[in-house]
């Protein structure tokens, strides 16, 4: 009787033990994986800044080309407004 009760006592340490190690191991992926999911999140926040910054200066260029070629119509227009009607 008092031998079954040590078995299962160590049974059940062996067991612990096991649920340690495996425990220890998940939290040890858990922390690569968070260190991980890190690094992607910072290298897709440089990519939208690098991506924002590219729609800002595209939108500066067709900005500055609009006006240009809206000032060159005035110029045009006032242009042909100032020629004598024939």
């Amino acid at each position: 009787r008092f031998e079954q009760v040590i078995d299962q006592l160590e049974s059940a340490r062996k067991e612990l033990e096991q649920l340690k190690e495996s425990a220890a191991i998940s939290e040890r992926n858990a922390k690569m994986t968070e260190s991980e999911l890190k690094q992607k999140l910072s290298a897709l926040e440089q990519e939208k800044e690098k991506e924002l910054e590219n729609a800002r200066r595209r939108a500066v260029s067709i900005i500055e080309q609009t006006r240009t070629q809206s000032d060159i119509l005035l110029n045009q227009l006032e242009e042909f407004r100032a020629q004598p009607y024939v």
